[in-house]
């Protein structure tokens, strides 16, 4: 399990989407949106990591593991669509806002984009797993 490099890649994915829960400085001012918006970011970020963490011990059933990889994928973007919406929302979306933002707060936006990456990385390697054990069944 430990062996194969998508477990890697899906331990620091799950790392990366769930580090804007307990570094909460991407919501500093935040006030004037919906404090429901932030409890919804928090739960899909929340079952995102929960579900990577899940995916690693699926090593046995690829097929499983990759759609379930694709469908973390797709939670990773729900989590992105949604913290940059609450930034824009608020005005302190980086790049958009004409306040100085924290450099802090740019790089918690970035920790999503670099979990999508490693999802994408990590269902890249299960389906090079895929294909060396076809090309194994077809060697029997």
């Amino acid at each position: 399990m430990i062996q194969r490099i998508q477990t890697v890649y899906l331990l620091l994915g799950s790392i990366s989407v769930a580090a804007p829960l307990y570094i909460r400085v991407w919501l500093l001012h935040t006030d004037a949106v919906n404090p429901m918006v932030d409890v919804i970011v928090q739960i899909v970020a929340g079952l995102t990591a929960a579900t990577a963490l899940a995916v690693i011990f699926l090593h046995s059933d690829r097929s499983k593991q990759y759609r379930l990889t694709l469908v973390i994928q797709v939670l990773t973007l729900l989590v992105i669509v949604a913290m940059l919406s609450v930034l824009y929302l608020s005005g302190n979306l980086p790049g958009v806002s004409t306040t100085p933002v924290v450099s802090a707060t740019f790089a918690v936006v970035l920790l999503p984009f670099l979990a999508y990456v490693f999802f994408f990385l990590a269902r890249r390697a299960i389906n090079k797993d895929i294909q060396l054990v076809k090309s194994m069944d077809r060697l029997r």
